[in-house]
C-alpha cells in the first residue's frame, strides 16, 4: 500500500518533489508514496490524519505537539527541519496600521484553530503584552483565504511563513510590519499512531531518500529548480535556504520539545506538561 503524504504546497517541501522526480519512491523501488499538497497548513493535515486520509504529514511542531496532547492518535516519528519558522506578520497595504503595537486587539486571520498561524498568534500576543483572552480570530482556511478576509475587512493581521508571502509583499498587495521566529524546530514528520507502529522499516527509508534527495542538488541546482517551481526571486532563495538547517531523519531534540510544551502550557493552549516520549514513536530517538 501507498503512503499518503501531506505537506503544504511551499518551498520547504521541494526535497520529497526531487525524491518523487528521480524514481526514489516509484512502485520498483519496494516504496511508493501518494504526495498530497495540503493548503490549509497544519491544522489540516492533522484533521486528514485523524480522519484517515493520510498516513504522514509535514506539520509545524507546536502543532504537532498540540494535536497529541489534545489525545489524538498521533506519533512524531523524526524531525524535518530543525531551524526556527520565520512568521511574517502583514496587514494589507492600504491598512492604516503601521506599527505592531497599533494591532492590539484587531482580528487576526488564522487557518484554523491548532493550526501554526493560531498559536503563533498566542506566542505573538505573550511577546507584545496582549490579553490572550481579548484575542479575536477569523479562520480563513489558507493563505487565499487570507487574502480574501483582508480584502473584505475581515481580518487586520495575518501570520504566515515569510518566503511564502514575499511575492505578495513585493507586489504590493501586503505591507510587512514585523517578523517573529519560532523557539523551536519548525517542522516535524507526524504519522497515525497505527502507521508508526506497523510500518516502521517504510518509514525510516521515506525519511532516509528524503535526505538523500536533498543533498542529490548542488546548491545552484537547488535555488533554480526552486525559482522556476515557487515564482520567487533568487536572492530570497538564497537567504532562506542559508538559513535553513535540515534533518529528514527519526531524531527530536528533548530540549526543544520541552519548550514547545512550556510554551504552549504557558499560553493555556495544553492542560500539562508530559514526558517527551509520549509525543514520540517509538522509534524516534530523543537527543
Amino acid at each position: 500500500m501507498k503512503i499518503r503524504v501531506g505537506g503544504v504546497p511551499e518551498h520547504f517541501n521541494y526535497p520529497w518533489h526531487i525524491a518523487i522526480q528521480q524514481g526514489l519512491f516509484s512502485e520498483n523501488t519496494g516504496l511508493s508514496i501518494r504526495w498530497r499538497d495540503v493548503l490549509g497548513g497544519t491544522g489540516s493535515m492533522k484533521k486528514k490524519l485523524v480522519e484517515n486520509d493520510l498516513d504522514l504529514a509535514l506539520m509545524l511542531t507546536e502543532g504537532a505537539v498540540k494535536a497529541i496532547s489534545d489525545g489524538h492518535e498521533l506519533k512524531i516519528i523524526g524531525t524535518y527541519v530543525k531551524s526556527p519558522l520565520l512568521w511574517g506578520l502583514h496587514v494589507p497595504a492600504d491598512s492604516p496600521f503601521v506599527k505592531l503595537e497599533d494591532l492590539k486587539g484587531q482580528p487576526i486571520a488564522i487557518s484554523r484553530k491548532g493550526s501554526g498561524s493560531h498559536l503563533m498568534s498566542f506566542v505573538l500576543a505573550e511577546q507584545m503584552g496582549w490579553a490572550l483572552d481579548d484575542l479575536d480570530f477569523v479562520i480563513v482556511k489558507n493563505f487565499d483565504g487570507a487574502k480574501e478576509s483582508f480584502v473584505k475587512g475581515e481580518s487586520s493581521l495575518f501570520l504566515w511563513e515569510k518566503f511564502t508571502t514575499k511575492p505578495t509583499v513585493d507586489q504590493g498587495e501586503w505591507r510587512r510590519i514585523g517578523e517573529i521566529p519560532t523557539p523551536w524546530p519548525c517542522f516535524v514528520l507526524v504519522a497515525r499512531k497505527d502507521v508508526a507502529e506497523s510500518r516502521v522499516e517504510e518509514l525510516l527509508e521515506i525519511m532516509a531518500r528524503v535526505k538523500q534527495a536533498r543533498t542529490a542538488l548542488d546548491y545552484e541546482e537547488t535555488i533554480d529548480y526552486l525559482n522556476k517551481n515557487y515564482q520567487q526571486k533568487k536572492e530570497d532563495l538564497e537567504e532562506w535556504y542559508d538559513q535553513t538547517e535540515w534533518e529528514c531523519g527519526p531524531v527530536v531534540s528533548g530540549i526543544d520539545l520541552s519548550q514547545v510544551q512550556i510554551s504552549l502550557h504557558d499560553l493555556g493552549l495544553i492542560s500539562g506538561i508530559r514526558d517527551s516520549s509520549f509525543y514520540l514513536s517509538d522509534h524516534c530517538r530523543i537527543i
